[in-house]
Order: C-alpha cells, then sequence, then structure tokens
C-alpha cells in the first residue's frame, strides 16, 4: 500500500514539476514578447542588467540554502518538528541579516557601475529601479530557504504548482503595470509576485510544521555549524568532481 502511495506521490510531483516547467517557460516568452513590442529591446537590455548585477547579492546565501532539504528531511523523519521549526527559522533569519548588509555595501558601487555603463538619459530610470531590483533579489533568496524546506517535507509537486501559478501572476502584474509605470512597472510587478509567493509558502509550511511560528524568532548557532560544515563539505566534492 505505502508503495503503491509512494509511486502515486512521485507521479503527481512529476506532473506538477512539468507544469511548473511548461508555465514558467510559457510566461517568460509572453513577457519579454510583450515588453519587446511595449518597451523595446533596448529598455528590456537594461532591465536584464539590472537583474544580472545585483544578484551579486547571493554570494550572503553562503551555500545555506543548499543543505535546508537535507536537515529538514532528517529532523521530519525522525519526528523532530521543533528542530525542523529552528533549521528553517534560523537559516531566514540568518540569510535575511546576512544579504540585508550585503545589498547595503554594494548598493552604491552597483549603482555607480550601472551609471557608468548606461547613457546619460537612463540613470534617472537606473535609480528608481535599482532599490526594487535588489529587493526582488532579496525576496528570491529567502524564497529559495522556504523552497528548500518544501523538498524537504517532501512538497516539491506542491511547491512547482506555488511557482507555476506565481509566474502567471507575475505576468498578469505586469500587463497591469508596465502601461500605466513603464519599466519599472516590471519590477513592482516582480516585488509584489515574491512577496505574495514568501507569504504563502510560509503560511502553507506552518500548516506542515506546527512549531513555526508566524514570525521567525529562532535562532540557533548549531543549526548554522552544521549547515556551514554541510555546505563547505559539498561544494569541496563538488570542486574535485570537476578537476
Amino acid at each position: 500500500m505505502n508503495n503503491i502511495f509512494n509511486i502515486k506521490s512521485i507521479q503527481i510531483n512529476v506532473i506538477l514539476t512539468i507544469f511548473q516547467v511548461v508555465a514558467s517557460g510559457l510566461v517568460f516568452f509572453l513577457l519579454y514578447k510583450y515588453l519587446y513590442e511595449t518597451l523595446g529591446a533596448e529598455k528590456i537590455g537594461l532591465w536584464s542588467l539590472l537583474i544580472g548585477i545585483t544578484a551579486i547579492s547571493r554570494i550572503g546565501e553562503l551555500g545555506l540554502t543548499g543543505g535546508v532539504v537535507k536537515f529538514i528531511s532528517e529532523a521530519i523523519n525522525l519526528n523532530q518538528y521543533d528542530r525542523a521549526s529552528k533549521i528553517v527559522q534560523t537559516i531566514f533569519i540568518s540569510l535575511l541579516i546576512l544579504v540585508s548588509i550585503l545589498i547595503l555595501i554594494s548598493y552604491f558601487p552597483v549603482q555607480s557601475i550601472l551609471i557608468f555603463a548606461t547613457k546619460q538619459e537612463e540613470i534617472y530610470l537606473i535609480k528608481q529601479i535599482l532599490p526594487f531590483s535588489f529587493l526582488s533579489i532579496f525576496l528570491m533568496i529567502l524564497i529559495g530557504v522556504l523552497s528548500g524546506a518544501f523538498d524537504g517535507i517532501m512538497l516539491m509537486g506542491f511547491k512547482n504548482l506555488l511557482l507555476g501559478f506565481s509566474h502567471v501572476f507575475y505576468l498578469f502584474l505586469v500587463y497591469k503595470m508596465v502601461p500605466l509605470y513603464g519599466l519599472i512597472g516590471v519590477a513592482y510587478a516582480q516585488c509584489i509576485q515574491y512577496l505574495i509567493l514568501l507569504i504563502l509558502m510560509w503560511i502553507i509550511l506552518k500548516r506542515e510544521i506546527k512549531e513555526l511560528p508566524f514570525l521567525p524568532y529562532k535562532w540557533d548557532l548549531n543549526v548554522i555549524k552544521d549547515m556551514f560544515s554541510y555546505s563547505v563539505n559539498f561544494q569541496a566534492i563538488s570542486i574535485v568532481g570537476m578537476l
């Protein structure tokens, strides 16, 4: 009976993963087609440049999100839901602080590089959009923590369903906001998408891990040590494997 249940669970996860991939591909095709027709190739290039360069803040992850799946899965298998809650909260708080600091340090250097690399008439637009570009990367990193937790409790399919619908919602927001705000409307849409997704994922995760509070407040140094050690070892094995 358990084997049948596991097979069905795997099939559902595969179907929902395919849905997420197809939805994402279709959404981004329609998105860039729409942006090209309404804003032009130059504005798309500027948006891509902003997203690419602000992704420097992902360095602040320090590979911590990679271990979330493993450690959450182990805790759940041992029915240690309090530890699972502590892992989610600790990594969430740690990355919130680390990435915030990195954004504050890199904000003005990144802005200067962008101003130097773009046209004079685009400087004002860059200054408008840059905070939202950093915010979207920041939210995406926090979503990565919850995404790992979803995988750890075997809700990969449901996570992919959420991601697929969030991409569709993002496209809807872009259609509504770009005519009103231009390129910055894309940044608004992405931040709204990520914020709503983050809240939804936290609420759903709380239903699965009852010990998880509405707002994270627990931080455990031992969790950080374990996660960082795992991350370093995993990265070292990956590097050796490429040699």
